[in-house]
């Protein structure tokens, strides 16, 4: 029984020894645990750090950064003025090439296109997103400040002075690079220049990575290769928020920075706050106007020729942009603003452009816009015209016009005038300052023809306003009443017309036919036209061409010719073989502009006080050859008083007698 408790007692000694190892081989599991815990913690580190370390960028900013006064940092400060000066040449050029379309941020005006094709807009939509893609220095600035400056940076030798100087100086060329080739994009007028720009503007914004792989490559001097060596070296780290906190207050203050840095430079924020605001750019001052026509002249005057074609100078005047092209395409369409009336064959005259004809033309308003290209319908054209003349009227050479001969014929347009008036009007609506008295000068012949023509002519207004009416932005001129109506003298486009109430066809006819009676200021106003109105003419002007001397509200001092006999349903033109010796003038006085002549006073009214024995309505007629001598006129101007001083030469007149009046 003893035996037997001692192995009982054996047994449950074993049995808590084994307890008790136990309980260590557990304690020594968890310590095993911890450790490789522990161990694994170090890995994931380990791993993040490498990771979070980025390695020096390679351009020659970075000399400034590593060796800041080295010759290297020297050759990137030369690197970083070429670029700035090339884009502000750049810049020069584009406000020297300025036409005065757009103003961009109210800083310069440049040349943006007045139209481009639609292929260029698309260019410029990929070239845009490319002008953010390709800016390296841009991004590599953006990831170095998003990064920040840290013990990491400090421990290899880089101050922060040079490390914000050199990031900066990127960022700066970065910027000036992505604007600069932007406002090239705009002002492209084609796509081939588009890119030709963008590719030019790349490799300039490159010459700093070009100068770091040359001295990589040791091409430079061997200085410099040191110097890229330098550079590899260094490694930058992002700035974390549990970083030590045993630094200088200095570097607290740039890691502080940093981490809103780290916020504010996001390279994926900066480019989608650039790409918005570009392309609102483009839009508003590109896309938008071009569609809509802004930057073309919205209203233009021409002047056209009447010597190989006498209907054309019936369709001179102002031609107003349309809104809506009603199907002739992409192309702008201008049209006869004076006369809208658009049935049977009286129809408006525009100016648009022809693909098939690669030309724009002068032709008639149609229904089928097809027709109006027809090359046999136009009335004019212009020679092959270059791309961007496609879209913009004025910029096609005024020698470049051809005008179709009756025989089909092109030969050159003479007297072709066009001038846009979109901030001043060619013609002013206001008469004040414009002749409303004119006469024929009484030194020279009468009107003449198979009836004698008034000599005295008022300019034609209205009762309403007592303004004037115009005809082809010119006042009509009326005579009081005869026996043959009143006479009208009026301007039809080149030159000054003279007819009659009576010789107006169809506004007779309208009178007889119509139960609302139309006044012939009405008609002249709103329905007259040179070319589709049914009148006779007696006599034309010469030619009152656009910015000459001639080119007045007034027909006064133009010589005058007879017209050629009417035919029915056919123009009437100027007959230069028969010319009249008749002369108009204003009879209303101004000291400066029109004054009296021979010493004669102007009055208030407007009249004319002679002296000296002159008269007529300005005085103009001298009193010579009537018998009587006046030593004022006794020069060889006046030939001697008309031979009234010389009892050899002089005639006595009706009123004095030669040798006894003084």
């Amino acid at each position: 029984i003893y035996r037997i408790n001692n192995h009982d007692n054996l047994i449950e000694n074993h049995s808590c020894r084994i307890k008790s190892h136990e309980n260590q081989v557990a304690t020594l599991r968890q310590q095993i645990y911890s450790l490789r815990s522990v161990e694994d913690e170090e890995n994931i580190r380990d791993q993040t750090d490498r990771k979070q370390i980025f390695h020096t960028i390679k351009d020659a900013y970075s000399f400034i950064m590593v060796r800041p006064l080295s010759p290297a940092a020297f050759i990137a400060w030369l690197i970083f003025i070429v670029q700035t000066t090339s884009f502000f040449l750049v810049i020069l050029n584009l406000c020297g090439e300025s036409n005065g379309n757009a103003c961009f941020m109210k800083l310069c005006y440049f040349s943006i296109p007045k139209r481009v094709d639609p292929t260029v807009h698309v260019s410029q939509t990929i070239a845009i997103y490319l002008i953010i893609l390709v800016q390296q220095s841009l991004w590599e600035s953006l990831s170095c400040l998003s990064h920040g400056y840290n013990n990491h940076l400090k421990a290899q030798g880089v101050t922060y002075i040079w490390w914000l100087i050199s990031n900066l100086l990127r960022l700066i060329e970065g910027l000036v690079a992505a604007f600069v080739t932007f406002m090239l994009v705009l002002q492209s007028e084609n796509v081939v220049d588009l890119f030709e720009n963008f590719m030019a503007m790349t490799f300039v914004s490159s010459l700093d990575n070009l100068i770091y792989l040359l001295a990589d490559m040791n091409v430079i001097e061997s200085h410099m290769s040191q110097v890229v060596k330098d550079c590899e070296t260094i490694t930058y780290r992002e700035i974390q928020g549990d970083e030590p906190q045993n630094s200088s207050d200095a570097t607290k203050s740039h890691r502080n920075i940093a981490l809103v840095g780290k916020y504010i430079f996001r390279p994926l924020f900066i480019s989608l706050f650039l790409l918005i605001i570009m392309y609102t750019i483009w839009a508003k001052f590109v896309l938008i106007p071009h569609m809509n026509g802004d930057y073309l002249c919205q209203s233009f005057y021409l002047q056209l020729d009447d010597n190989v074609n006498s209907e054309l100078s019936f369709f001179s005047g102002s031609y107003d942009l349309l809104q809506n092209n009603m199907g002739r395409g992409s192309y702008f369409v201008y049209r006869e603003s004076k006369y809208s009336i658009n049935y049977d064959e009286r129809r408006a005259m525009i100016l648009r452009y022809c693909d098939n004809i690669g030309s724009w033309v002068f032709a008639l308003e149609r229904k089928e816009v097809e027709d109006e290209c027809d090359i046999d319908s136009v009335y004019l054209k212009s020679l092959a015209v270059a791309n961007q003349e496609k879209y913009d009227l004025l910029e096609v050479p005024i020698d470049d016009w051809v005008v179709k001969q009756e025989d089909t014929r092109m030969i050159p347009l003479q007297d072709f005038r066009i001038t846009c008036q979109d901030n001043v009007p060619k013609y002013s609506q206001d008469t004040s300052n414009v002749c409303e008295k004119i006469e024929i000068d009484e030194r020279d012949d009468p009107f003449v023809s198979t009836r004698s023509w008034s000599t005295a002519f008022s300019m034609m207004k209205h009762e309403s306003n007592n303004s004037a009416v115009l005809v082809y932005d010119h006042p009509v001129y009326i005579s009081s009443d005869t026996n043959d109506g009143q006479d009208i003298i009026l301007y039809v486009g080149k030159r000054w017309t003279i007819t009659s109430t009576g010789d107006f066809m169809d506004f007779n006819e309208i009178e007889e036919n119509s139960k609302d009676k139309t006044s012939l200021k009405s008609y002249l106003r709103n329905q007259f036209h040179g070319k589709w109105s049914e009148y006779k003419v007696a006599f034309f002007s010469e030619s009152a061409l656009i910015d000459t001397p001639q080119d007045t509200m007034t027909p006064v001092g133009l010589n005058w010719f007879a017209a050629t006999s009417k035919v029915k349903c056919e123009t009437q033109s100027v007959d230069e073989k028969y010319d009249l010796s008749s002369i108009l003038l204003c009879t209303l006085c101004n000291e400066k502009s029109n004054p009296c002549y021979y010493n004669g006073t102007c009055h208030n009214d407007q009249t004319c006080g002679c002296t000296l024995g002159s008269s007529g309505s300005l005085c103009q007629v001298p009193p010579t050859s009537n018998g009587l001598c006046d030593e004022y006129f006794n020069t060889r101007e006046f030939d001697y008083d008309g031979g009234d001083c010389c009892l050899n030469t002089c005639v006595s007149g009706k009123i004095h007698t030669c040798g006894t009046d003084k």
